[in-house]
């Protein structure tokens, strides 16, 4: 069983969204590179070629990318919400923020919270429409040797 700190829920980047971001870099720069190109020797027409089909493939990435953003808005709502949540309950707790986690990356209808160095964990329920949720204390049955817990320098 993993848990998560709030530094390293923090510290997650969406690694498609980079991946979209330097391809759709590459094209660009290879488009200006062709554009540049087809310019210079306007009689051969292999260069247009080449520029529009970059043209067409960047056009794909950006419409990739877009699409994507409304997915990746919905993650970072929920990572925000469960931060603000780990905060709260840190609060509560009488524990430090750093030695607060969660078996989850986003927030999820239920959830364990693993509170402070000894072994005391919490169930974090949420209603139905994920706008309130309990928190009460509970125990695992899961080995301690089994249990890792990520922090955001890992």
């Amino acid at each position: 069983m993993t848990f998560y700190t709030i530094d390293y829920i923090k510290s997650q980047d969406n690694m498609t969204n980079i991946i979209h971001w330097t391809v759709l870099g590459i094209l660009v720069f290879a488009g200006i590179v062709l554009a540049f190109m087809y310019f210079k020797h306007q009689h051969k027409g292999r260069y247009r070629d080449l520029a529009i089909l970059v043209l067409l493939v960047g056009l794909f990435t950006i419409g990739l990318q877009l699409q994507n953003m409304n997915g990746i808005k919905q993650v970072d709502a929920k990572k925000s919400q469960l931060v603000d949540i780990l905060n709260d309950v840190a609060k509560k707790e009488n524990v430090p923020v750093d030695q607060i986690a969660v078996d989850g990356k986003t927030s999820q209808s239920q959830m364990l919270i693993k509170a402070g160095k000894k072994d005391q964990y919490l169930d974090l329920t949420f209603n139905p429409d994920m706008t309130s949720y309990t928190v009460a204390p509970t125990e695992i049955a899961v080995p301690k040797d089994q249990i890792t817990v990520k922090t955001g320098d890992k």
